[in-house]
């Protein structure tokens, strides 16, 4: 999830203070998103900060690879 939200505030130049502020959430919750205390955005959280950025809460799921992605990765661990 960082690694998402850390590309978006590296597009707009923003840090994790900047985008607090902006957002309304505490600028902590940045430092453990960062470190993986927290994995993930509450639905509250993701809404502020999706809404702050003006970006889309798709931009915050999850990318699965498809199924023959992972059938092909599985095939050449096993070659």
């Amino acid at each position: 999830m960082w690694e998402k939200l850390n590309k978006i505030m590296q597009e707009r130049d923003l840090n994790g203070s900047q985008l607090s502020k902006m957002a309304g959430v505490n600028r902590s919750f940045f430092s453990d998103l960062k470190t993986g205390k927290v994995k993930y955005l509450s639905w509250p959280n993701m809404c502020k900060i999706a809404d702050a950025l003006e970006v889309s809460l798709d931009e915050f799921r999850q990318q699965k690879k498809s199924l023959a992605e992972s059938l092909a990765t599985k095939a050449s661990d096993e070659i």
